[in-house]
C-alpha cells in the first residue's frame, strides 16, 4: 500500500471519529436541553451551582462542537486533495536536452517533399464468362475447372463447315486437290478453348 492510500485510509478514520464524537456531543446536549426545560415547567427553582455547571456544560459542548467541526471540515479538504492528486494525470516534461532534434545526417533541417505520381490508367481487361459466345481467338476468362483466371488456349478442329465447304468445291468441278484446301484453312474449322493451367476443355466455338 502506497503512503497516498495510508494517509487516504487514515483521515477517513479519523473523519468517523470526529463524526462520533459529534454526535455524541449533540445528544448530551439535547439531554441538557430536555433536563432545562422540565426544570423550568415543573416549577423547581434550581440551585444557583447546578445552574451554572448546566450552562458550563452547554458552553464546553458547543466549544468542542466548533473545534470538531473545523478539525472535519479540515479532514474533507484533506480528503479531496488526495483525490484530485490521484484523478489528476501525471505532467511529463522534457528538458531541453531532450528536445527532439532534426536528424544530423540531413545537410538541413528543412522538411523534404515527396511527389507521388498518379498510377497509369488502364482499362481493366474484359473477362468473358459466356462460353458460348466466345470468338475464334484466345479470350480472358475464368477457367470452371481451376477457377483460375486464365487466356484460353486454342486449338483447331475440322467440323461440319469443313466437310460442307469441301464437298461444294467437289460439286463445282474442283476434284483434282482443291476439294481438300477446307482442311487446310483454319476458317473453315471450329476452334477449341483450354485452359493453359489445367488443360480443362472450356468450350468449342464453331462456324454453325
Amino acid at each position: 500500500m502506497t503512503s497516498a492510500e495510508d494517509e487516504e485510509q487514515e483521515i477517513s478514520y479519523e473523519l468517523q471519529n470526529v463524526t462520533m464524537k459529534m454526535q455524541q456531543l449533540v445528544e448530551r446536549k439535547k439531554v441538557l436541553c430536555i433536563m432545562k426545560e422540565l426544570t423550568s415547567r415543573v416549577n423547581c427553582e434550581p440551585t444557583a451551582e447546578i445552574d451554572d455547571a448546566n450552562e458550563e456544560e452547554l458552553n464546553n459542548i458547543e466549544n468542542k462542537l466548533n473545534q470538531l467541526e473545523r478539525l472535519r471540515v479540515e479532514l474533507e479538504k484533506r480528503q479531496d486533495t488526495l483525490n484530485d492528486q490521484r484523478q489528476k494525470p501525471k505532467k511529463v516534461s522534457f528538458s531541453e536536452e531532450s528536445e527532439i532534434l532534426p536528424n544530423s545526417s540531413d545537410e538541413s533541417s528543412t522538411p523534404q517533399i515527396f511527389f507521388v505520381e498518379q498510377p497509369p490508367n488502364y482499362p481493366a481487361p474484359t473477362v468473358s464468362l459466356d462460353y458460348n459466345n466466345f470468338q475464334f481467338k484466345p479470350t480472358k476468362t475464368q477457367c470452371p475447372g481451376c477457377s483460375e483466371f486464365v487466356t484460353t488456349q486454342t486449338t483447331t478442329i475440322v467440323s461440319s463447315v469443313t466437310w460442307l465447304s469441301c464437298i461444294m468445291t467437289a460439286m463445282m468441278g474442283c476434284v483434282a486437290g482443291c476439294c481438300l484446301i477446307p482442311f487446310c484453312v483454319d476458317s473453315f474449322k471450329s476452334t477449341v478453348h483450354k485452359c493453359p493451367k489445367c488443360n480443362t476443355l472450356i468450350t468449342t466455338a464453331k462456324k454453325l
